[in-house]
């Protein structure tokens, strides 16, 4: 997600949809009667109903909607942001609806009459993208590229050539082609610190080099399909589902690092968890990490005492406490177990 415009006077922010985990995030920023303003296409009936040469055809448009309903198909990589018009063109009047669809490379700006700090935190979120590197290696039988993923970008590693033999039942190559790129893999997994690799190929080509992988580094790998082996299939990969797979899991494994730091630290009587005691923390300036889960807040919301929970955010945040939001399905159980909010102490308090 790129941020290109924000008054907060004004409620007014304005955002460039990058990648379609950008959607999701959107899904939970947009809320029922904010106004959304974006470009989308509406049916236009040209001539009049009596003319036999009338039709329809669809009109690129600018229109803000004030939103009623807000729906993300994961399936399609779609947002649907479905309101009364509040700001149209001559031909099409306020008062009707209309659905905006959002996706990627979308432009959109939301007003809101009140942005809460865990809005502006997923958008914050958002922008950081993935801040974990992935390896991606596509491949077949005679070539290799690597190229590594970083915050949504990625820069090829190498390019490897094999010797290959011609004869078709025999698809090894000369030189144990797949055993020089499973060892190249594992020697930039080393390098870069990686947790994470994607080995695509058209084919079956991907399964010689699991073959060839020693059982740890088989557990950081995830397949995937690809068309060819050159640079528009690093492109292709970063579409595929896999990537989205992994990325999920790299969420949740951070996600549960941190509540079982929060845990440990319980342990050791040096943290707080439940408003009350979080908020006192955060008053003495004594809080170093705070989480709270996206359950929670909504609940929150729901009961009518989220401006609570806000301004505790916003004054942690003002006390550089590092803030997560908490939203992947394992760790969020452990943490509403805690009451949904909970924090690290930056010094362990006296009885």
């Amino acid at each position: 997600m790129k941020l290109l415009y924000k008054n907060l006077g004004k409620g007014e922010i304005k955002l460039k949809v990058t990648n379609l985990a950008d959607l999701w995030y959107l899904s939970h920023i947009i809320e029922k009667d904010d106004l959304v303003k974006g470009k989308t296409e509406r049916k236009i009936k040209l001539g009049d109903d009596s003319e036999r040469n009338k039709r329809i055809v669809r009109k690129p448009v600018t229109l803000t909607v004030k939103a009623e309903k807000i729906e993300f198909s994961a399936q399609q990589d779609i947002l649907r942001v479905n309101g009364k018009i509040t700001e149209g063109t001559d031909d099409i009047p306020a008062g009707s609806y209309h659905t905006i669809d959002i996706s990627e490379n979308s432009i959109i700006k939301i007003i809101k009459k009140k942005w809460f700090s865990f809005q502006l935190k997923k958008i914050e979120d958002a922008m950081a993208g993935s801040r974990e590197k992935i390896i991606i290696v596509v491949m077949d039988r005679e070539e290799a590229y690597f190229a590594l993923l970083e915050d949504r970008n990625y820069s090829v590693l190498s390019h490897l050539k094999g010797d290959v033999r011609k004869k078709r039942e025999d698809h090894e190559a000369k030189g144990g082609f797949y055993n020089t790129v499973a060892k190249q893999l594992k020697e930039y997994l080393a390098k870069y610190k990686i947790k994470q690799a994607i080995v695509a190929s058209p084919g079956f080509w991907k399964e010689y080099i699991i073959n060839a992988m020693d059982e740890e580094t088989r557990k950081k790998i995830t397949l995937a399909g690809c068309s060819s082996v050159d640079m528009n299939a690093i492109n292709e990969v970063l579409k595929r589902p896999e990537l989205k797979n992994v990325l999920k899991k790299d969420r949740i494994r951070n996600e549960l690092e941190l509540v079982d730091n929060l845990m440990m630290n319980i342990a050791k009587e040096n943290a707080a968890y439940g408003l009350k005691e979080v908020k006192q923390n955060i008053i003495n300036g004594n809080l170093d990490v705070l989480l709270v889960t996206d359950n929670y807040i909504m609940k929150t919301r729901k009961d009518g005492f989220y401006e609570e929970v806000d301004d505790a955010l916003s004054k942690a945040d003002k006390i550089q406490s590092r803030i997560y939001i908490i939203e992947t399905d394992e760790a969020s159980q452990k943490l509403d177990g805690l009451g949904g909010i909970a924090g690290i102490q930056r010094w362990k308090t006296s009885n």
